[in-house]
């Protein structure tokens, strides 16, 4: 029965999370009912299992009929995945600019009127984008997904075409878009809003006595926008990762071209802008050669460790899509 356990997983995979189970349990008896009727017949159980799962027909389509879709600006196959992302995502930026404001607390002026307007002024900017970001990126997946129906009926299904085993890298997937987009919000918020906390801590006698800022503050209004532009298509591209239930290759592709993208636009701002703090070696360790001379080999490996890591990554996505 390891080939129905594969076509329930198959169909449910793309119900929301609180129909799955009572789905899945209807699923499982209605097919078995259907194989021992057939079995008792005269038919072998694995000839009967093939039987039943052509004649239940391809599971996405089996699916988009529980589903019922409606005219929905986002409908139920994402909404549940939409709400629990924006939770995340929401808390996750109430966290860093709390906390953000609290080091600013404790290292500046301590608490003002002015600054806990800031504060909340923050949080709801913060939250209004987010929602609008996010709102906005799964309506386009909702509206550009192929209809179901077009898809099924390009094509001709039968029980050969499901995966060898239950498919369990979906799950990974997500949490991998979810971690990621939490980690680029707070990027996002500390370099556009607490970006004088960014730098080397300097201490003497247990007291903070100097920050010494790792980026260059003189060449921001160059690079920041580029950066945040990386930001935004990070963001798109992990908002996609949690959000897809399968992924088709054109997808795929897509988001390889956005991980391309943001390699170019970093490379452009590390070749023409001054991106970090000249002066940092001589803040930090003065007179030090050997320390001068680590942080300028830092600054110009950063470059290549960057393009390295992407362009693993993206050659091994590329290498796994032709292999399909």
């Amino acid at each position: 029965m390891n080939r129905v356990e594969i076509y329930v997983s198959e169909c449910v995979k793309y119900l929301p999370k609180k129909h799955r189970k009572d789905v899945a349990l209807e699923l499982q008896s209605e097919i078995t009912a259907m194989v021992e009727e057939l079995e008792q017949s005269g038919v072998e159980q694995s000839k009967a299992v093939e039987n039943v799962l052509n004649e239940m027909g391809n599971p996405k389509r089996l699916a988009d009929q529980y589903l019922n879709r409606k005219a929905y600006l986002i409908g139920p196959r994402y909404y549940p995945t939409y709400l629990s992302l924006l939770k995340i995502v929401i808390f996750a930026v109430f966290i860093g600019l709390t906390v953000a404001y609290l080091v600013g607390v404790i290292f500046d002026s301590g608490i003002t009127a002015m600054g806990f307007i800031q504060y909340l002024g923050g949080l709801f900017n913060a939250g209004l984008q987010i929602f609008a970001w996010i709102t906005v990126i799964f309506t386009l997946i909702e509206r550009n997904e192929k209809p179901l129906e077009d898809v099924i009926d390009s094509e001709t299904w039968s029980v050969k075409d499901l995966p060898k085993s239950i498919d369990y890298k979906q799950k990974s997937n997500r949490i991998e878009g979810i971690a990621g987009l939490v980690f680029i919000t707070l990027l996002l918020i500390l370099f556009n809003f607490e970006f004088n906390l960014i730098g080397v801590y300097m201490f003497s006698d247990g007291q903070l006595s100097d920050l010494v800022p790792i980026f260059n503050a003189d060449t921001m209004n160059q690079w920041l926008p580029w950066f945040n532009g990386i930001f935004a298509l990070s963001i798109v591209s992990n908002i996609i990762k949690a959000a897809s239930i399968h992924r088709s290759k054109k997808m795929e592709y897509f988001l390889i071209s956005l991980s391309v993208a943001s390699l170019v636009a970093f490379i452009w701002v590390f070749v023409n802008v001054d991106l970090f703090n000249p002066n940092l070696a001589q803040m930090v360790a003065p007179n030090n050669d050997a320390f001068a001379v680590m942080w300028q080999n830092l600054t110009s490996s950063v470059i290549w460790i960057v393009a390295i890591i992407v362009l693993i990554d993206v050659f091994t996505r590329v290498y796994k899509l032709l292999k399909v």
